[in-house]
């Protein structure tokens, strides 16, 4: 794929300390081990003033964003484009050069300037955010037609939906300000929430219930838009986790790729957690499934096969071990399964 020049120095700013928190580094003070060699020293080092850079000082590696995407993954640079793209809302048009002034920033796309990992989420107005959000005609087709998902699983989350951000934005701007709107990492330059619509939106809270970020899902046809959006100033966390809190009691706890499986799996009456994506795995969380049971059952595609294995070696670093169970070859993934109405 064709990635235009003005993205490609979008990407090449992104700072790369908060990127290595995304992709399940644990950084501390600037450092963590290095993932490309053995070692009980982190050596691997993110300059605090200029964010957008990396290197070992053990093997010599480093660079950019970019780089550090194609280094973590082992991919070649217009896959690592587009999986920096997917994870901060960025939109990659589609065909070949087409022209896109140097500046473009969308409202919906996650600003740059939010990507500082010394930018707090603000959750109070998160919270505000949900409160006044419902769910659409648009959303509950989805959820409940399509997916034939549970309407107490979606409830009891309490996962939202929105059409079109323009009129809760300048509620929420009027209710706390531009200042604090804009510094909160929800919203993009022209003070509109950075997603695409419309879609839903999903709640990622820790066990007690506490807001730790939001999550979007498109629901729309624009090509160009990110299936998946994250709110910047947001740590990677396994969504669902308040099924942890002790009130149940789970001996088997599955791990899906995406929300949407793990709202499926809710649906069937499963225990479930899940990870953002096969390449975004949260390891601050995973101690927090020890005690428990743990599956999977992967995406029938490669990425699928490749998340199960990158999260099985995170699991074993922690002393868990996890097992696979295989979906039926002619379904991609297990929302698809599940909707299809299997028992």
């Amino acid at each position: 794929m064709y990635i235009p020049a003005n993205i490609v120095e979008e990407l090449q700013q992104i700072n790369c300390e908060e990127l290595a928190g995304r992709l399940g580094m644990e950084v501390r003070r600037h450092k963590t081990r290095c993932f490309l060699h053995s070692e009980s020293v982190p050596s691997l080092s993110f300059h605090p003033a200029r964010k957008n850079l990396w290197h070992c000082f053990s093997c010599g590696k480093g660079g950019n964003a970019i780089s550090l995407v194609m280094e973590y993954e082992k991919c070649g640079f217009s896959e690592a484009c587009e999986k920096l793209c997917s994870i901060y809302g960025i939109a990659i048009p589609n065909g070949t050069r087409t022209y896109i002034p140097k500046k473009r920033i969308s409202h919906k796309a996650v600003s740059l300037k939010q990507t500082d990992n010394d930018r707090k989420f603000d959750t109070e107005i998160a919270e505000w955010l949900l409160d006044n959000m419902t769910l659409t005609a648009n959303a509950r087709n989805f959820l409940f037609k399509e997916r034939k998902l549970s309407e107490k699983i979606i409830t009891g989350i309490g996962i939202k939906s929105l059409d079109d951000s323009r009129d809760i934005s300048d509620r929420a701007r009027a209710k706390f300000g531009e200042e604090r709107c804009r510094q909160s990492g929800l919203f993009g330059e022209k003070g509109y929430l950075s997603f695409w619509t419309p879609c839903l939106i999903f709640p990622y809270r820790d066990k007690a219930g506490t807001l730790l970020g939001l999550q979007s899902r498109y629901l729309g046809e624009n090509k160009r838009a990110s299936r998946f959006q994250f709110l910047s100033g947001q740590k990677t966390h396994l969504f669902n986790l308040p099924i942890l809190n002790g009130d149940t009691d789970i001996r088997e706890l599955y791990i899906t790729e995406g929300v949407t499986d793990c709202l499926a799996m809710l649906s069937h009456g499963k225990s479930a957690v899940a990870i953002p994506s096969a390449t975004l795995i949260p390891e601050s969380d995973l101690p927090l499934l020890a005690g428990y049971e743990l599956r999977m059952m992967p995406d029938n595609d490669d990425a699928g096969w490749d998340g199960f294995v990158k999260l099985r070696l995170s699991l074993a670093k922690k002393g868990l071990k996890i097992f696979r169970e295989d979906i039926p070859v002619q379904f991609k993934d297990y929302s698809e399964w599940y909707a299809s109405g299997h028992k």
